[in-house]
């Protein structure tokens, strides 16, 4: 069988890995170019530390928000590396500041993911400063320059997100329904389980549960991080694609984790093992539309879902019903199987929706608003962490004294 270059080369250049590493490859190559135009190797070193802070130091956002973050980051770095700088001549003052700046940098992290990754940039900057203080011509020199490698790092990311910004929405979109194939796949085990084998599988599910439910949050927090920029009016046709797979991807999950029969019993209540293959076909089936979907969100493709899972669907439910003019199934058996089905086949409508969804035909006014969590306030987050029962209070004690 060929090897398919082309879509190799789509999905490598979809990775977010490899998206990220071309970001941090394109600002570092117009360093080379500069050391190369100027020959100035120390400052390039500079500039390429504070590119790798900056890029560490970067959050997920809209444009208007990767910018407030990008002023934030350098506000931050700069004072980190001035206060190194200042210091480092005193080394009892130095000791102090350093300890006590990595502690308020780690506690400030408690306030969420975005102040988390600014610290962290933050310490890797008075850490690069501490390198070279020794050796710097002025207070002004390694602040100024590492603030320009994450300012340049900023610039290069901004353009990236201004020419494809939906990028990484929809990674973690596919990543929703990747995590929706596992769980469909790991529930068509139960077609048959014994008891041992359905126990195994509920805590498979339960942990498959908990990676979905945090695939759909992330992608949900990165779809109200876009629905709700400042000066947005309206939205993007693209942006109300991708919201309504997010809220296909919720209501297949919803149907997915539902249970309709105690699973473990099936085998000897049915009797009927052609019945049992049937839906473990089905969820099979079902599966991979989940997973051929999040493959077409990841790399910019139209979805096209395959007629043979309505086919196993509609064989599923004259098998059924075959098999009970033969046994004379109790209600209480039945009523649960054809409910079982039933839901299996509006799963396979959602997907059959996703063909359209990808190039909505309704106007964006029309899109229903996603709940945003409420934020508590900064100095009531972080009160809540300045005891020694917090984990995050523990870290930075334990790095502030390590420095």
């Amino acid at each position: 069988m060929p090897m398919d270059f082309s879509g190799l080369l789509r999905r490598l250049l979809t990775d977010s890995h490899i998206y990220f590493a071309l970001k941090v490859l394109l600002a570092i190559a117009g360093l080379l170019a500069f050391a190369l135009a100027t020959g100035d190797i120390q400052l390039t070193v500079l500039l390429s530390l504070g590119v790798v802070a900056g890029a560490i130091a970067e959050t997920d956002d809209s444009l208007w928000g990767r910018v407030k973050n990008l002023a934030m980051t350098l506000l931050c770095f700069l004072f980190a590396s001035l206060c190194v700088q200042y210091l480092f001549p005193t080394p009892w003052l130095f000791a102090i500041g350093l300890a006590g700046s990595t502690f308020i940098f780690v506690m400030v992290g408690a306030l969420g993911q975005r102040y988390a990754t600014i610290s962290f940039g933050s310490l890797l900057i008075a850490i690069y400063t501490m390198l070279g203080a020794a050796k710097a011509p002025d207070l002004f020199y390694q602040p100024l320059a590492l603030c320009a490698g994450a300012l340049w790092y900023g610039l290069v990311s901004l353009v990236w997100l201004w020419l494809l910004p939906y990028k990484t929405l929809h990674e973690q979109l596919a990543q929703s329904y990747f995590a929706l194939a596992r769980y469909l796949q790991e529930k068509s085990r139960f077609f048959p389980a014994d008891e041992h084998g359905a126990q195994a599988i509920r805590h498979n599910l339960a942990q498959l549960n908990i990676n979905l439910v945090n695939a759909l949050n992330q992608a949900k927090t990165a779809l109200n991080a876009r629905l709700h920029a400042p000066g947005r009016h309206g939205v993007a046709p693209e942006l109300a694609g991708l919201l309504r797979l997010y809220l296909l991807a919720l209501e297949i999950q919803e149907r997915a984790t539902s249970s309709h029969y105690p699973y473990s019993k099936l085998e000897a209540e049915l009797k009927q093992g052609i019945v049992l293959d049937g839906f473990q076909e089905v969820l099979s089936q079902l599966a991979d539309a989940c997973q051929q979907l999040g493959y077409a969100i990841l790399v910019h493709k139209p979805y096209t879902h395959h007629k043979r899972i309505h086919w196993t669907l509609e064989a599923l439910g004259d098998q059924l019903e075959f098999t009970h003019l033969k046994q004379h199934y109790p209600k209480t058996l039945l009523t649960p199987m054809k409910f079982l089905r039933r839901n299996l086949a509006s799963i396979n409508q959602l997907l059959q929706s996703a063909e359209e969804l990808q190039n909505p035909a309704a106007p964006p006014t029309s899109l229903p608003p996603l709940a945003r969590p409420v934020a508590l306030p900064l100095l009531a987050l972080l009160r809540q962490h300045l005891t020694p029962n917090s984990m995050v209070f523990r870290h930075a004690l334990r790095l502030s004294l390590g420095l």
